[in-house]
């Protein structure tokens, strides 16, 4: 019948909307991939690409779980990227997973520099949407648009990862925009940039989430 026909039409409709839904989603998917990939040729050291295990879901949520750990040469301290930049740090290591505090965090602190000046600063996480710049000499005042990138400073991040925008000079403090879309955040890149020989605080093993640490036996004691 007439209808029966306009109702298996009506679900052949709503079949191919889902179809091109999920094309296009795959699509997105795929050119951010593309995206990130080119962004990690860009930096020097070992580069390992992960899957973000919990979505982000806001400003206010400051760490995301990957499901990259030990197994794969993660440690605590490494950088992570996204195709826009700087997404966060390593700060705790499972053999399959890390957990990563975002740079939005307040226990943040990156070295950066202001990209068309080469003014070294300090950027710190405020829980909120917005990152504050620190450590500026009193005579430097960013303008509002300029670009903060890392420094490189210490050797542990690489240089010249995008970071955000300034988007406020007040007299309360000079404001930073994030580049990272966080709701969009479903692949990253953890970056080993740790300078052969090196001793850097901050990067080193990091205790399994799984089971407590085990002590190793100094080089005296081994047989």
């Amino acid at each position: 019948t007439t209808r029966e026909r306009n109702a298996s039409l009506a679900e052949e409709v709503a079949r191919l909307r889902l179809e091109l839904q999920k094309k296009a989603g795959l699509e997105a998917e795929n050119e951010r991939l593309r995206k990130l990939l080119n962004a990690g040729k860009r930096y020097v050291g070992k580069h390992v690409a992960a899957r973000v295990l919990t979505d982000p879901g806001g400003v206010y949520v400051r760490s995301i779980i990957i499901n990259a750990g030990r197994l794969r040469g993660v440690r605590r301290g490494l950088a992570v990227i996204a195709p826009e930049g700087m997404v966060g740090r390593v700060v705790e290591v499972g053999e399959r997973s890390a957990r990563v505090m975002l740079i939005t965090d307040l226990n943040s602190r990156l070295p950066v520099r202001i990209a068309a000046t080469g003014e070294r600063a300090v950027v710190a996480g405020t829980n909120g949407r917005l990152l504050r710049l620190t450590y500026l000499s009193h005579e430097i005042k960013p303008k509002v648009g300029a670009r903060i990138v890392t420094s490189g400073h210490g050797g542990v991040l690489p240089p010249g990862i995008e970071v955000g925008q300034v988007v406020e000079v007040t007299r309360s403090g000079v404001f930073v925009q994030p580049n990272i879309p966080w709701n969009q955040l479903s692949h990253v890149r953890v970056i080993d940039y740790t300078t052969p020989g090196l001793v850097v605080q901050g990067v080193e093993r990091a205790p399994r989430l799984d089971r407590p640490p085990v002590e190793q036996p100094s080089r005296a004691e081994r047989p």
